[in-house]
């Protein structure tokens, strides 16, 4: 489904705006508006989420002997230039920022959640009057306190909730977790550390779907609105991200992401829910780390409908205390831009439908015969065995020289083995959530349309990039120079619905050298034998048979080295109704001699 991550703001940067370009859903601004009209003229459909500071605290409020009303219409009141005359572009406002009362048993907290829930329903109402609308609460992570028996302090708030269903507001909460995202949900739960496990009597805890600072969200809709029928209010996470949060197992730290990255270093992630971290040490990359994280809450909120978006802190910083949070200015955000992409055609699930609290009762109807089952589609030829990262090099249609490609494996081919070609097609073809196209001389594709405007029409997802060189020679100092990205994190679960429909039908011809071939001298020696007709290269034997094609040839260079298993049933099992052939050399001339014959033939 579409990701619902979003950027706060507590200072516009340019990677803020990449999740604009990318299509995210909302951005939050902190007292710093200025780019509203930029972010809009980017993204037309973004929603703007504001939260302005003022002076006084909601406790000063409440202490003053002010009614919540009077207390509302002060706070709304004495931001209305804010709000009406400065800053029109935002119709979404927020209150007072993470208010506390203590807990239920406390006292006065739930007089005083009672009162505060009485503002936020005043306040959404003087909000209307002006046009807007409101997010109520933002309440801190892991307040107010619910469990199945205790939902008294949001049985008190219920009423504010009412309010966002009929002023058209939305419930905003915080939720931030440490060392990991995942920390406290399911069986990630400090009584399961190496500390208690197997100890007498020890019985693994877990809460399954919820958690108990992120994913606290689902205690809340589940026991506390739904039987109000209050579930379809929607819900802003205005705040999420690492933040110590306690309850850690021995000798794991918490706090900012930040603070984490020595500690990740040094971590296997052997019972993550994620695959990435299960590398070596020499491969581990924090901030690519955080960012799965970071996707792997977007999957968690993707299941629920009422969720429309969580704004990530922080990008930009208005003081030093924020800057062990930022995820600006690093390559964090290139990912989860990558990753709005990927996922922005997705479909997103509609919100449950209003109900009243206490249904009527009915007679149970008599049950109907099923239905036939529906005839299932054919299957689509060439799905992936396994999602999986494609970057694919293509050069463009003016390229005729094989020196082209030659200048590709010169640069790249001992570090990154990057599939080569020259057709756009090949290129973002395939049921794949990580399509990444690396574009050499874009300009060459045309004006009419541009080849970024022909892949969003044919081959939403694709996410690309862009090299300009004038002769093989500038490619490969181009190539040496530039720091590509990494290829686009993959999930693990097929796009719903499939992308990478070929366009129409075409020919594809692969030529797939084994893993052994890691010197540049062989895809240099094919460059020479089959560059003439556009071949397809590379190294990807899943790359090699993707696609729902009528017409997919691989030719395996040297098929009996390097692969564990037989390559001809392996594309048997995985890419049924492709062509294998092989052909055999000892060094890169000779195969290359005996491709170009096969391919004359």
């Amino acid at each position: 489904m579409a990701s619902k991550l979003c950027p706060h703001c507590l200072r516009p940067t340019p990677d803020a705006k990449l999740l604009v370009l990318a299509g995210c859903k909302l951005v939050k601004f902190v007292d710093d508006f200025g780019a509203a009209a930029e972010y809009l003229s980017l993204n037309p459909n973004l929603v703007i989420v504001g939260r302005g500071y003022v002076d006084y605290t909601l406790l000063q409020q409440l202490e003053s002997g002010a009614t919540p009303e009077a207390a509302a219409e002060q706070f709304v009141l004495d931001q209305k230039a804010r709000y009406y005359d400065h800053n029109p572009l935002i119709k979404i406002w927020e209150g007072h920022n993470e208010p506390s009362f203590g807990a239920p048993h406390e006292a006065n907290a739930l007089d005083r959640m009672a009162w505060y829930a009485r503002f936020e329903s005043a306040r959404l109402r003087y909000l209307a009057d002006f046009g807007l609308r409101g997010v109520i609460g933002n309440f801190s992570t892991g307040y107010p306190e619910i469990n199945k028996t205790d939902l008294r302090m949001w049985n008190a708030f219920l009423p504010a909730v009412q309010a966002a269903r009929n002023y058209n507001g939305c419930l905003g909460l915080h939720e931030y977790s440490a060392p990991w995202i995942w920390w406290m949900t399911g069986a990630y739960q400090r009584n399961n550390c190496a500390d208690r496990r197997f100890q007498p009597g020890w019985r693994e805890e877990n809460w399954g779907e919820f958690g108990w600072t992120t994913l606290r969200y689902r205690w809340v809709y589940r026991y506390a609105l739904a039987p109000a029928g209050l579930d379809s209010v929607p819900l802003i996470i205005t705040e999420f991200g690492a933040d110590a949060v306690g309850n850690n197992c021995p000798g794991t730290p918490s706090g900012a992401w930040k603070d984490l990255a020595d500690f990740w270093h040094a971590y296997d992630g052997a019972r993550d829910p994620i695959d990435y971290w299960r590398k070596p040490t020499s491969e581990r990359d924090a901030e690519r780390y955080f960012a799965e994280q970071l996707i792997w809450y977007d999957r968690e909120i993707q299941k629920d409908a009422y969720v429309l978006a969580t704004t990530i802190f922080t990008f930009g910083a208005s003081s030093p205390t924020w800057e062990r949070y930022r995820v600006d200015e690093t390559r964090i955000p290139g990912y989860l831009a990558a990753h709005i992409r990927q996922t922005i055609h997705e479909p997103t699930l509609p919100l449950p439908p209003l109900r009243p609290a206490t249904p009527s009762p009915s007679p149970t109807p008599e049950p109907s015969p099923p239905d036939l089952p529906p005839k299932p589609p054919p299957a689509a030829r060439g799905q992936p065995r396994e999602q999986y990262s494609r970057v694919y090099l293509l050069l463009p249609p003016n390229a005729i020289d094989p020196a082209w490609v030659e200048a590709v494996a010169e640069a790249t081919w001992s570090q990154r083995r990057f599939t080569i070609g020259a057709s756009a097609d090949d290129a973002g073809i395939g049921n794949l959530h990580g399509r990444m196209v690396v574009v050499i001389n874009p300009e060459a594709w045309g004006r009419n349309p541009t080849i970024d405007e022909w892949f969003a029409k044919h081959y939403p997802g694709v996410v690309y990039v862009t090299l300009h060189a004038n002769t093989p020679a500038e490619l490969v100092a181009r190539l040496r120079a530039t720091s590509l990205p990494s290829p686009v994190i993959a999930r693990p679960t097929p796009p719903q619905p499939a992308l990478g429909q070929p366009r129409e039908q075409y020919a594809r011809t692969y030529l797939l050298l084994n893993p052994n071939h890691t010197d540049p001298a062989w895809i240099k020696a094919l460059a020479r034998a089959g560059w003439a007709r556009r071949v397809t290269m590379g190294g990807s034997a899943d790359d090699a048979g993707i696609g729902d094609l009528n017409t997919r040839q691989v030719i395996v260079l040297n098929p009996r080295e390097g692969y564990a298993d037989d390559i001809f049933a392996w594309f048997a099992k995985y890419y049924p109704g492709t062509a294998v052939q092989g052909v055999e050399g000892r060094t890169p001339d000779e195969v290359a001699v005996r491709v170009k014959e096969l391919l004359q033939a």
